[in-house]
């Protein structure tokens, strides 16, 4: 398991474009995930270029199972923001995963030696995760 998680905001742990009966079973499945997650000691970061960043993660109700939230001007800044992020916690780029789903940054982590998924818009991290862990 990693130490610290980095999870894209739109597409990865909200999924705008599902009918709103599938969106609120999946942003549930996201807390439940998250608070998992953080009773396991796993850090869980966000990074995203949504300049609404810090409402968003209040409407979908997570504010409190995060530990850090970065709104970033270009995609390419998720990177370093992951890695200045890794650097401040003494933290190695093996000690982490990043979701996303836009696959050049993704591509971007994984040069940078970070497990790095790249996540459909309609299924989000679900696949990635089994039920319970």
């Amino acid at each position: 398991m990693p130490k610290i998680i980095f999870y894209d905001f739109d597409n990865t742990l909200c999924l705008w474009k599902l009918a709103p009966a599938a969106k609120s079973q999946y942003e549930s499945y996201v807390r439940d995930l998250l608070r998992r997650q953080g009773e396991q000691g796993i850090i869980r970061v966000i990074i995203s270029t949504s300049t609404s960043l810090l409402g968003d993660i209040d409407t979908l109700q997570i504010a409190s199972l995060i530990d850090g939230a970065f709104s970033v001007t270009y995609p390419m800044d998720k990177v370093a923001t992951i890695v200045k992020v890794l650097t401040e916690r003494a933290l190695s780029p093996d000690d982490a995963w990043y979701f996303d789903d836009d696959f050049d940054c993704v591509e971007e982590a994984r040069r940078c030696g970070i497990r790095s998924i790249c996540v459909s818009p309609r299924q989000g991290i679900l696949p990635h995760f089994k039920q319970g862990s």
